[in-house]
Order: C-alpha cells, then structure tokens, then sequence
C-alpha cells in the first residue's frame, strides 16, 4: 500500500523526453491537478538543465535522495515497456508509490480498470469490461474494445485500435494506427508495426508488420512458422 496520502499531490517524472512532456500536461490538467516538481532521467548530462521550465534533479537510481518518497509520486513516462519495467523496479526499491495520469479528455467506461502507473492519453476510449494492467501507455485516439485485456509495460502508439475480447501481452508495442482484428491474442514482448492490421495470433516476442500482417522477425530460439 501506498505510503503517500491521498492529499498529496507532488509528482515527480521519469523520463525527461517527448513521453515525459506529454505526461506533465496531462498532470497539470487533472483535477485536482498535480504539483509537478521535476523530472528524473538518467541521462546525466541533462542534470541540472530544465525541461518543460521544470528542473531535471538527477538520475533514478538516487532518487529517493532527491525527493522524499513518503512525500511524492512518480510517473514513469519512457517509450518502450521494458525500460518501462526496468525503471520501475529501482523505484520500488526505494520506497516509492506510483501516480495513474487520465486525460479528462479520454472516456473509460465505468466497467473498465485501469492499473497503477498507466497514462491514458486525450481522446482515448476504453470500453466496457476492458482490463488495462498496470505501467501501461495508452497514446491518444486509442480505442480498445469491450472485453479486451492489455498486459502490464504495453505501449499503444497514437490511433491504434484494439478490438473487443482482444488479449495483448505484457510488454507489446503496438505501432501507430495498428489494428488488431476481434478476438486475436498477441503474446507477450511481441511488436506490431505501425499500420499493421493483425488478422491471425502474434506470438511472443515477434515482430509483425503489413495488411495482413505479416512475420518480419522472430527471436533466434522461436520454432514459429505461422504468418502472424
């Protein structure tokens, strides 16, 4: 359980780029509003410098020196989910409880969930019965269909349309404006590029890519031979 009360709202941003921009809008326009107070990112010649007017305090593995953990929230806002994953678990081990940013833009159905971490971005539609696990960006203009699951460290890129009683895996990129077909299952670590429509089940770790889509790479120890 959390350790910050319901009352705070200091928040801290990992990732001092184009994700983390995006995050700190949708921060400051959440009601009630978070008090962004700076960002992380462990690229060290930025410390010190300043992004969006706020400063970059330093790197992650610090940051429990940096700000006080019983005190902030941080929001991990980086492209791909396995730095995703990767950033999160340092900043467990310090102690630190994670902030969920909506865009009041979006429209989540009251039956759908939504996990710890995950930013929906505007003009997002999550329809009923949809499971969004936690670590998860959700860019704007995505629809996710009734009855469709999408796993923890998942990213869906702008536009993308996952249909209803889909099953996307932990850690999937889904490219900008893919759409995966109802009913279909993407395995975990797999790659959907952008405008791909995904006809036929993805298996972890593969990368698809086309109308339909199709296999342009697979891991070296996959046996797989199916198109997607």
């Amino acid at each position: 359980m959390s350790r910050v009360s319901l009352e705070t709202s200091d928040l801290v941003i990992v990732g001092a780029g184009g994700a983390g921009s995006e995050a700190r809008w949708i921060a400051g326009i959440m009601r009630p509003a978070f008090a962004c107070v700076g960002f992380l990112d462990d690229n060290s010649e930025r410390w010190g410098a300043t992004n969006d007017g706020l400063p970059i305090l330093g790197g992650v593995a610090r940051a429990a020196a940096l700000v006080d953990p019983e005190r902030t929230l941080v929001h991990v806002a980086v492209g791909r989910g396995a730095a995703r994953a990767r950033l999160v678990a340092i900043l467990k081990t310090q102690g630190f409880a994670f902030a969920t940013l909506i865009h009041p833009q979006s429209a989540i159905a009251e039956s759908a969930t939504i996990g710890t971490g995950t930013m929906i971005g505007p003009f997002a539609v999550l329809a009923p019965h949809v499971q969004v696990d936690e670590h998860v960006l959700v860019n704007s203009h995505v629809g996710v269909g009734h009855h469709a699951t999408v796993g923890a460290y998942s990213t869906l890129c702008p536009g993308v349309r996952v249909s209803g009683h889909c099953v996307v895996g932990k850690g999937v990129f889904l490219g900008s404006n893919a759409v995966i077909l109802p009913g279909m299952a993407i395995g975990d670590g797999a790659t959907v590029a952008a405008s791909s429509m995904v006809v036929r089940r993805v298996a972890p770790r593969h990368t698809v890519m086309g109308v339909p889509a199709r296999i342009v790479s697979k891991p070296a120890d996959s046996e797989s031979t199916a198109q997607s």
